[in-house]
């Protein structure tokens, strides 16, 4: 019996994508489609990614940090301003708070560092009460971008010592939730707290028995003194 091939059909078949064992005809086509892939990724990378970038890198910037966390009520402390990539900024200040008043130390100063132009502002922040403050943010404006600082958290005690760090503070330090920094601050190890010493009694009586009494305690160590 003789074999019959149909070699027209077979061929007509290449065309619509479909081929036999031996037909290498559709290695190039998968060959292509690997290429493509990668290159359409990078057309798209050096479109839209590399400029999205460039703009964040380029794009104004403020940031605001206080010299300590806690203080003593009439001490003063220093807010630093500093605004990158910006041309004339104008800073809004929060006026005088209940307890807080807030005074310009220094014009302000255009810095180059790194190529990149830097303004620095400097603010002087007088606690005049004891409790916890809140510092709003500050507003600062460049052509039409409006830019906003994180709020900054000051504690004034009588004793001027700095307090635990609260959740609210790391949550806005970090930019998480602030029942994620609750748990954040309970996992921390937390610092052993000091005793507070107890006030010494005052010693109620009269003049002659307090010198008497410390005139003995005198003599009566100098008569048990050894000598060496």
């Amino acid at each position: 019996m003789v074999r019959k091939t149909f070699p027209r059909k077979l061929n007509s078949f290449r065309g619509l994508g479909i081929s036999g064992e031996n037909d290498q005809s559709a290695q190039p086509v998968s060959e292509l489609k690997k290429l493509n892939f990668p290159c359409i990724i990078f057309l798209l990378l050096a479109t839209y990614v590399a400029p999205a970038m460039g703009a964040l890198v380029d794009a104004p910037a403020a940031m605001a940090t206080l010299s300590r966390r806690s203080a003593k009520p009439g001490e003063h402390l220093e807010i630093v301003l500093t605004v990158r990539s910006a041309k004339h900024p104008l800073v809004s200040m929060p006026s005088d708070l209940s307890g807080l008043r807030f005074k310009v130390l220094r014009k302000p100063r255009l810095l180059q560092v790194d190529g990149e132009s830097v303004w620095l502002f400097r603010y002087q922040v007088t606690p005049v009460l004891n409790g916890d403050y809140e510092i709003p943010s500050l507003r600062v404006l460049d052509s039409n971008t409006l830019m906003e600082t994180k709020p900054l958290f000051l504690h004034v005690t009588a004793s001027g010592e700095r307090p635990p760090l609260s959740a609210k503070e790391l949550s806005v330090g970090v930019n998480i939730p602030e029942s994620l920094g609750e748990e954040v601050l309970k996992a921390a190890p937390q610092p052993t707290p000091k005793p507070t010493p107890s006030p010494t009694p005052r010693d109620t009586r009269d003049i002659g028995s307090r010198v008497g009494s410390s005139c003995w305690k005198g003599l009566k160590a100098f008569w048990n003194y050894s000598g060496k």
